[in-house]
C-alpha cells in the first residue's frame, strides 16, 4: 500500500490498528459465527471450559500414574468433550427455536455436574485415597445415581 508516513504517534497507532483490524476479519467471521450458535460467553460456559481442560489435564496425569496413559484413550477423551459442546450447541438451538430458556441451561448444568463428578474421580485417583471425603461424596453420588437408575428416588 502507497500510504504517506504518519505524522504524529496518534495517526501511527490508528494506521496500525486499522491494519491489524483488516488483517484479523477471519477471527471475528469465525467468533461471529459462535456466537449465532452458542450465544454470548457467560459464566456457565467458562465453568464447563475450565472443568473440561481440568479433567482432561487430571486424566492425563491419571494415566501416567497408572501406567496406562494411551493416545487412544486421550484422543477419545477429546472426542467425548467435543461431542458435549456439540450438544450445548444443539441445546441452545432448540431454546433460541422455541424462545424459551431451559434445554440449553439443563444441558450445561448436566455437563457441569458430570465434568466436576470426572475431575473428583480423577483427583481420588492420583491422591491414592488419601483424601477421604472424596470417597464419600463419591459413593453418595454413585448410590443416588443408581437409586435414581432403578427408579427408587422418587423425591
Amino acid at each position: 500500500m502507497n500510504r504517506e508516513a504518519p505524522h504524529s504517534p496518534l495517526e501511527a497507532f490508528a494506521q496500525r490498528a486499522l491494519e491489524l483490524l483488516i488483517a484479523w476479519w477471519p477471527a471475528k467471521a469465525v467468533g461471529g459465527l459462535l456466537l449465532t450458535l452458542f450465544g454470548p460467553w457467560n459464566e456457565q460456559y467458562t465453568t464447563l471450559l475450565a472443568l473440561n481442560a481440568l479433567d482432561f489435564a487430571l486424566g492425563v496425569a491419571v494415566g501416567v500414574k497408572t501406567g496406562r496413559l494411551r493416545s487412544y484413550a486421550a484422543s477419545h477423551g477429546l472426542f467425548y468433550k467435543t461431542l458435549q459442546w456439540v450438544a450445548v450447541l444443539v441445546a441452545y438451538r432448540i431454546d433460541k427455536g422455541l424462545g424459551v430458556s431451559l434445554v440449553h441451561t439443563l444441558m450445561v448444568g448436566g455437563l457441569i455436574v458430570a465434568e466436576a463428578i470426572s475431575v473428583l474421580e480423577n483427583l481420588q485417583i492420583l491422591s491414592g485415597n488419601r483424601i477421604p471425603v472424596l470417597g464419600r461424596i463419591l459413593g453418595d453420588l454413585k448410590d443416588k445415581q443408581n437409586k435414581y437408575l432403578k427408579g427408587g428416588d422418587k423425591q
